[in-house]
């Protein structure tokens, strides 16, 4: 018996310390988004409605998760996720002190930077301070540098992919229609995606595409004139679109200076072709490089049932039995990788210390399923790999449908583009300015509108 006080030390400091690894029953995560859908400010801009949609979507997402709406087969079933939510207001110094502010409380990866114009100097400051970053879209090409940025994934593909996609396109119509398709215009705001856009996509025109004219303006910039006539004047026939302005608003404006009509081809982002509008003809047969959505997936029903019958009140945008736009696809995808990328970690006993990046890294990127964004899987820099379409405006559906796919190098045809004439004849692009020339045949002088005899 005298050894009875050593042995009830010895298990009482077991029972203290020699416990086994157990699940948390929650893991909290902040969520650095534009805005919050419950408390927005008093305006927003309708571009911006966009990151309210996603806001939107990731919160409901995880809701689905946690109530286990969806079938998460084995997936964390032990433990809930919650969200600390921090908004910017799509500021890139209040997103650095949102960065800083997670640091601080101990956090080691960061959730949603949708916003290329934030994304950046947040994964920026977040490789400072030893964190990781999983964006729910941010397509910006810069974010692809892994030197620079070697602690952030994410759910979209970049914008590279959709670049590719055009040039392939504007290459198979010139050789359908001829010249005049690989004459390219491109207008863009100021602002860090679309000038990242341009200026990637100049990169990789030549030598088959020429840059007639790049021109570029403010976004609160109002009178267009100017750089839309610069346009005009470069006789380029292409013209891509690169604004993060109402876009309704803008095509207007060029209609206005004569740039729109059945011999202009417009190209747009995928933020303007996933964004709501109303009809607009001006529109028709604009075309958009846009992740390909497959027609059906695994998720799909069960995720388009939850949002048609969600509370409009907790989640805006949501509920009244509407469909969602496929802006809300990336944020569910998004959530169903963290939620296996948790998983992950959960098995390998980690989950209830500070993860590295690196084990962040490797967990996010090695998640692969069948998402409602296609089949989702990432590259070794946390890119996500993913094929493209292309889209045209339909002003009767009021909706880009989907004409192209682009599955690695392969162009894969769905249907024809219905084009600015509301026909599916591929625009001729070859104008040449008119000439008066004598016809020996009827002995008078006339004219060659189309300047090509």
């Amino acid at each position: 018996m005298q050894n009875f006080p050593v042995l009830f030390l010895f298990l009482s400091l077991c029972v203290l310390f020699c416990r086994g690894y157990e699940s948390p029953n929650e893991v909290v995560l902040p969520l650095l988004d534009p805005y919050h859908s419950i408390s927005l400010p008093a305006q927003i801009p309708p571009a911006d409605l966009i990151y309210v949609i996603y806001n939107t979507a990731t919160i409901l997402s995880v809701d689905m998760f946690n109530n286990r709406t969806c079938d998460f087969p084995d997936i964390l079933p032990n433990t809930k996720i919650k969200l600390e939510i921090l908004t910017d207001d799509l500021q890139p110094a209040k997103t650095v002190e949102n960065v800083i502010y997670a640091a601080e409380k101990g956090y080691s990866l960061l959730f949603g930077m949708p916003d290329p114009e934030t994304a950046v100097p947040g994964a920026t400051a977040a490789g400072v301070y030893d964190m990781a970053v999983f964006s729910t879209f941010a397509p910006t090409s810069r974010l692809s540098d892994e030197i620079l940025y070697p602690t952030f994934s994410r759910i979209a593909t970049s914008t590279t992919e959709q670049l590719k996609t055009i040039r392939a396109i504007l290459l198979h119509y010139e050789s359908l229609a001829g010249r005049g398709w690989t004459d390219v215009a491109i207008i863009s705001t100021i602002n860090e995606y679309n000038l990242n856009y341009a200026n990637s996509f100049i990169e990789i025109a030549a030598p088959e595409i020429t840059i007639q004219s790049y021109q570029q303006f403010l976004l609160e910039q109002e009178n267009l004139d100017i750089e839309l006539n610069e346009i005009k004047r470069s006789a380029a026939h292409v013209i891509l679109a690169l604004v993060s302005v109402d876009y309704s608003e803008f095509i207007a404006k060029a209609d206005e200076v004569g740039l729109v009509g059945e011999s202009y081809v417009w190209f747009t982002t995928a933020a303007i072709a996933v964004t709501p509008r109303a009809p607009d003809p001006l529109m028709r047969g604009t075309l958009s490089a846009v992740n390909y959505f497959p027609s059906t997936s695994y998720y799909q029903e069960c995720f388009f049932e939850a949002w048609r019958t969600a509370d409009p009140v907790r989640y805006p945008f949501a509920g009244l039995g509407i469909d969602p736009t496929t802006l809300a696809y990336f944020p569910f995808d998004a959530v169903v990788t963290l939620a296996k990328a948790l998983d992950v970690l959960d098995k390998s006993e980690m989950l209830g210390q500070r993860i590295s990046p690196e084990a962040w890294n490797a967990a996010i990127r090695g998640v692969s399923f069948e998402g409602l964004t296609g089949d989702v899987s990432f590259l070794p820099n946390g890119d996500r790999v993913g094929a493209q379409s292309l889209r045209y405006y339909d002003v009767d559906a009021n909706i880009f449908l989907t004409a192209t796919i682009r599955e690695e190098q392969e162009l894969i045809h769905v249907q024809d583009v219905v084009w600015f004439s509301n026909t599916t004849n591929i625009p001729d692009l070859d104008i040449r300015p008119p000439f008066n020339y004598w016809s020996c045949e009827d002995k008078e002088m006339q004219t060659d509108a189309t300047g090509k005899k």
